[in-house]
């Protein structure tokens, strides 16, 4: 019994800490291609042209693409990114690499 305390005395703050990270943190990240759509190997959405407005993403002003969903990952599963094709409405799915 005690040894359960323990384990959830230790689980909880661990699954408290991991919701702490803000959204746009999470957003500004480097994310590398996983399949679908290729909008280039790797998206730097903090260091490289292109960037995120409200739901959009604009390459040297330019918006190429519409952000889907971001599925936050948790005990070793990546945070995955979707995105949509502007041009012709495919999918592309990449995974967070950080910052």
């Amino acid at each position: 019994m005690k040894n359960k305390k323990i384990y959830i005395g230790f689980l909880i703050p661990m699954v408290l800490m991991s919701c702490l990270a803000k959204d746009e943190d999470m957003i500004r990240s480097q994310w590398k291609y996983s399949g679908g759509y290729y909008f280039g190997d790797w998206l730097d959405l903090e260091h490289s042209p292109a960037q995120l407005r409200n739901d959009t993403l604009f390459r040297d002003a330019v918006p190429f693409a519409k952000l889907i969903s971001i599925k936050k990952g948790y005990f070793g599963y990546p945070t995955k990114m979707e995105l949509e094709s502007f041009e012709n409405k495919e999918r592309g799915f990449y995974v967070d690499k950080g910052n």
